[in-house]
């Protein structure tokens, strides 16, 4: 619990006689309830950002799982199953992004629970493509979110995903943009 006062004044510089003044109020006050005003704890904020599909050859339905984590700020998404859990209610930015093999069709989806809040279809004619998604999601406390891989086809029976390169990057983000 606390209280946070915020003044200020228009004296660096003074206002002129025609020059612009100071217009509202001087002082701001914050009442912060369950953490402290100047808390930085981990849920304080939310955001990740995951990389490098494990999969190259995935299912009808299945979660796909990005395994390496450069952001997990508040410990929100899972890398050993690929499902973000939210761990507050607000709203959420959500962002992935799938590259394809050359000659093979494919999409996949940003999944909140069982409900799809965005899709991407792709088709690569010469090299890898990577059609990308993003999904704006209001969540309460323990939703999960991940991305699913939808239905594909190739004509050839190999992997259907470019595996990494400093060009074709396969990555799910998110972020809490407003608790």
């Amino acid at each position: 619990m606390g209280i946070q006062k915020r003044h200020r004044t228009c004296t660096n510089p003074y206002p002129l006689r025609y020059g612009d003044h100071c217009f509202g109020d001087t002082m701001d006050v914050k009442l912060c309830k369950e953490v402290s005003c100047d808390s930085t704890s981990s849920d304080a904020s939310v955001a990740f950002n995951a990389y490098g599909v494990t999969d190259i050859s995935p299912n009808k339905g299945q979660t796909m799982v990005f395994s390496t984590v450069l952001t997990n700020k508040g410990d929100s998404y899972n890398s050993s199953t690929g499902v973000f859990v939210a761990p507050r209610n607000g709203t959420y930015i959500f962002h992935a992004q799938m590259c394809i093999s050359r000659s093979k069709h494919m999409h996949f989806d940003i999944m909140v629970e069982r409900t799809s809040y965005a899709t991407a279809y792709g088709y690569a004619y010469n090299s890898c493509e990577c059609p990308s998604i993003q999904a704006v999601v209001e969540l309460k406390t323990k939703e999960r979110v991940f991305v699913q891989w939808g239905t594909t086809w190739s004509y050839v029976s190999t992997s259907v995903i470019c595996k990494y390169s400093p060009y074709h990057k396969n990555y799910f983000s998110g972020v809490l943009n407003h608790g």
